[in-house]
C-alpha cells in the first residue's frame, strides 16, 4: 500500500507547473478565483473575478505581455482564451472562445498542461 500512495505522489508531480514552462498555444487548467482584465494592466480593476471551479478553468494562451509585481509579488500578463465556459462571481457566465488577460505570478500552479 505504501508503494501506491508513493507511486500516486510521484504521478502528481507531473501534473502541477509553474507558469514558466507555459508556450504560446499551450493549453493548462487554473484553480482559485482568477482575475479577468480587458487589458493588461492594473489601472482598471478585474472585469470580473472567476469562481474557485473544482476542474479548474481550462484556457490556452494566445500571447505574453511584460513582466510586472503586484501586491508585492512578481509575475506576467498573459492573453488567454477560454476553451470551456465557466461562472464568475456575480453569477455571470463566461463563454469559450473569449479572449482576455490575466496576471500569472511565478509562484502560480498550473494543472494538466497539454
Amino acid at each position: 500500500m505504501k508503494k501506491f500512495f508513493i507511486l500516486i505522489l510521484f504521478f502528481n508531480s507531473f501534473l502541477v507547473y509553474s507558469h514558466s514552462v507555459l508556450k504560446e498555444q499551450d493549453s493548462f487548467e487554473l484553480m482559485g478565483n482568477i482575475e479577468i482584465f480587458e487589458n493588461p494592466d492594473f489601472s482598471n480593476s478585474a472585469k470580473f473575478t472567476s469562481l474557485n471551479h473544482e476542474g479548474g478553468i481550462k484556457l490556452s494562451v494566445l500571447e505574453f505581455g511584460e513582466k510586472s509585481v503586484h501586491q508585492n509579488k512578481n509575475g506576467q500578463w498573459i492573453k488567454v482564451i477560454t476553451e470551456l465556459g465557466f461562472w464568475t462571481e456575480n453569477s455571470e457566465w463566461v463563454d469559450s472562445y473569449e479572449k482576455f488577460w490575466i496576471f500569472l505570478f511565478d509562484d502560480s500552479e498550473i494543472f494538466n498542461l497539454h
